[in-house]
């Protein structure tokens, strides 16, 4: 099977990262979300960041930004390859198909093809390259709440 992550998992740190024994009731109403994620990379090849925006209230919306720096790159140049992909409910997401074709108990074969077109992950903005400043990596992305980025960096 093949992983979207890397080899080995590598510290990252979230100014918005949330202690979820902390909030003030089961549902998180009225809180900001959590934005955390983890990051990894596979040798000098690529470096990805997971990026989640989550909230146990279910009726919690919104979009917070998050700004990914990332140094000490294994990668030579200038500039490094961006995919940026992204799940919420409306990407990479059957389940949001599926509702909007109004729930068929028995999808007709042309409905299961379109459902199983949004099962995975879907780019949510052209490949891009990006530069390095000062030999790091910055790129502030916008997260909606119950949303997760997973950006792959990799050299040229």
């Amino acid at each position: 099977m093949y992983s979207m992550l890397g080899d080995i998992r590598v510290q990252l740190i979230s100014s918005g990262a949330k202690n979820p024994m902390l909030g003030s009731d089961c549902c998180d109403a009225g809180e900001k979300p959590d934005i955390d994620g983890i990051a990894t990379i596979s040798g000098n090849k690529s470096v990805v960041f997971l990026l989640y925006c989550h909230n146990d209230d279910w009726e919690a919306r919104g979009e917070y930004q998050a700004c990914v720096e990332a140094a000490n790159l294994p990668f030579e140049g200038s500039s490094v390859r961006l995919l940026h992909y992204r799940l919420d409910k409306d990407h990479s997401n059957a389940y949001t198909e599926w509702v909007r074709q109004g729930r068929p108990d028995y999808p007709t074969p042309s409905q299961n093809a379109t459902i199983k077109s949004t099962e995975n992950l879907e780019l949510l903005e052209p490949e891009t390259h990006v530069a390095l400043i000062d030999g790091k990596f910055k790129k502030t992305v916008s997260i909606p709440v119950h949303g997760i980025s997973l950006l792959r960096i990799s050299s040229k």
